[in-house]
Parts: C-alpha cells; sequence; structure tokens
C-alpha cells in the first residue's frame, strides 16, 4: 500500500508541466527607467555637500601609476571567535597586506587588536571592509 501510493504521488509530480523559472525582460520598461535616470534625473539639483570643510581636487596633478602585484596578500574574512594566531601566522609566513571583511558595519572583536597591531609593526598593510 505505501509503496503504491509513492508511485502515485511520484507519478503525480512528474506529469505537471514545467513552468518558466522566471518572467521575460520588460525591455520597454528598463528603457523608461534608463531615459529617467540619464536625462530627466534632477539629482545634480538636489545633491548638496554635507560640510565645506574638505580639500579640493588639484586638477593640475596627475597620478603616477605603478603596475605592481604583490602574491602575499590575503582577504580573511572575520566571525565570531577568529582566532588572533590567523593574522600571526600570516605575518611570521611574510604575507605583506591583508584585507579584513568585517561583520555589520565593518569591524572586528577587540581581542584581535593586538595581532592587527603586531602584523602592521612588521610592516604589514593591514585594510578593512565597510
Amino acid at each position: 500500500m505505501r509503496r503504491a501510493l509513492g508511485i502515485t504521488v511520484l507519478t503525480a509530480i512528474l506529469s505537471i508541466p514545467p513552468t518558466q523559472a522566471q518572467e521575460p525582460v520588460d525591455r520597454a520598461v528598463i528603457a523608461r527607467i534608463r531615459d529617467e535616470g540619464l536625462t530627466r534625473s534632477r539629482v545634480g539639483e538636489t545633491f548638496t555637500y554635507l560640510t565645506s570643510d574638505f580639500v579640493r581636487r588639484d586638477k593640475s596633478r596627475v597620478p603616477v601609476i605603478t603596475p605592481v602585484f604583490e602574491e602575499k596578500v590575503t582577504i580573511q574574512y572575520y566571525y565570531p571567535n577568529f582566532n588572533p594566531d590567523i593574522i600571526d601566522g600570516l605575518s611570521a609566513m611574510g604575507y605583506r597586506g591583508m584585507v579584513i571583511a568585517g561583520t555589520g558595519l565593518g569591524h572586528v572583536n577587540k581581542p584581535l587588536y593586538p595581532a592587527i597591531g603586531r602584523a602592521i609593526q612588521k610592516g604589514m598593510t593591514v585594510v578593512m571592509t565597510v
């Protein structure tokens, strides 16, 4: 009886016609959105700076870009109870840079501070995502 019920259910599932997983893209709507953003946007009229206390860009200054690739760089995703020994180990192995992908607003817990400080003291560049 159980087997017959299973076969009946399987047959019912297999007889359902396949449906589309996604609706087609409405190109007319995309064109309207693009037109609104590119030709009729009023962002430039309503944009204001939060402060006037900033250094304006020197347009005569030309940036110098030196294409260099450093292989000893890593990204570490922070998680609760992240072990500071990981940072110490990377520093001991000669890593030159580390990107820490923080949590929430881009932070790590205080137990990691000393390990990050030691890595920086050894010359590692440590940056963090927000």
